[in-house]
């Protein structure tokens, strides 16, 4: 996996007076962005090389784009991507754009921008080769020699074919060379936990993982997998902010009123969640912590103050159900004060 992706936002032409926004992916090997050097790192160009070939798979040189916040500039070389004038096949042509800053947006994968195992690629690379050696192992052993000690054996031995009428001091044994299966697959087993320790990913097949594990452990246990897709998510909803903003920017030339500014992006982990654990927490805490935070302790994607609405919805409807089912009786509140008056005066005046 690459540390950086690419993703491209331009106008795709339906007929004669319609175009539709639309989004590319864009091949890492083959794009640059220059920033500028403050904190927000703000994108200045962005620039994507685009091999051509020609019909037999040979080379036939680059389309390069360069994109500025205001225009496309386009070169066609013949070979490579040389800029020279010998090597450019035509006049470059410059295209306006209306995106409101250059088109091309980057995702990082992390600070770093590297890939989750660029850091891990010798212990890969061991484990592989452990792994490779094992089976070389096993085809050495089939394919073993035979030495035959103080006797000759003329000719080929077919498959299942015995040897009889050997002198008694003669010897026979295979030539063959094991590893130790325990030492290697403790060799194996270390490596294989020094990956999942370095990369922060946990070994789901491991015995830790039991069906009876408590959800706080397994918290624990995926704290520092869960800190790392913190640290994407942020690299993430800082993509798709600008991605909207440039839609946002291209609706506006459109006459169309967007406004991005109270949208949110919620990214929601494909983790497994004890929900069980959860709404017992809640439970119990209700009447003590306000519901605004209980319900907060909900997985992404519940909105605290939904669910409060949700759930003030539920029990007016079981609070009317329960009346219709005593009969509906229900004490009128309206009744106008002087005829309620008038009631308590009859029964005063009533017979004893």
């Amino acid at each position: 996996m690459y540390g950086v992706a690419y993703e491209l936002a331009y106008l795709k032409k339906l007929d004669e007076k319609t175009t539709e926004e639309h989004i590319a992916a864009l091949d890492p090997r083959h794009t640059i962005v220059i920033t500028d050097d403050t904190e927000d790192e703000t994108e200045l160009i962005g620039i994507y090389l685009q091999p051509k070939r020609k019909l037999d798979g040979t080379d036939n040189g680059y389309l390069i784009s360069v994109y500025t916040p205001i225009n496309l500039i386009q070169y066609r070389t013949r070979a490579g991507h040389n800029l020279s004038d010998s090597n450019l096949m035509n006049e470059a042509t410059v295209t306006p754009h209306r995106w409101g800053s250059e088109p091309i947006t980057e995702f990082y994968n992390n600070g770093q921008r590297q890939g989750d195992f660029e850091q891990l690629i010798p212990l890969i690379d061991a484990y592989n080769s452990l792994q490779s050696d094992r089976i070389t192992d096993k085809d050495e052993f089939v394919d073993a020699i035979l030495l035959a000690y103080g006797t000759d054996i003329d000719g080929e031995l077919s498959k299942g074919q015995m040897l009889d009428g050997l002198p008694s001091d003669a010897k026979i044994e295979w030539l063959t060379k094991s590893l130790e299966e325990g030492d290697v697959q403790t060799l194996a087993d270390s490596i294989k936990n020094d990956l999942h320790e370095m990369a922060n990913v946990p070994n789901m097949t491991d015995k830790d993982f039991a069906g009876n594990i408590s959800g706080e452990a397994m918290k624990y246990k995926l704290f520092g997998l869960l800190n790392l897709i913190s640290v994407k998510s942020q690299y993430l909803k800082r993509g798709l902010h600008r991605r909207l903003q440039l839609m946002q920017n291209m609706m506006l030339v459109k006459q169309q009123d967007v406004d991005i500014t109270d949208v949110r992006i919620q990214l929601t982990p494909n983790i497994p969640v004890n929900m069980t654990d959860t709404i017992s927490n809640i439970k119990t805490a209700d009447g003590i912590i306000p519901r605004d935070i209980t319900y907060s302790w909900l997985p992404d994607g519940y909105e605290p103050q939904k669910v409060i609405e949700l759930m003030d919805e539920q029990t007016a409807k079981q609070v009317k159900t329960q009346k219709t089912a005593l009969g509906g009786n229900e004490f009128n509140t309206n009744v106008d004060q002087d005829e309620q008056e008038g009631y308590r005066d009859s029964r005063q005046d009533g017979p004893n």
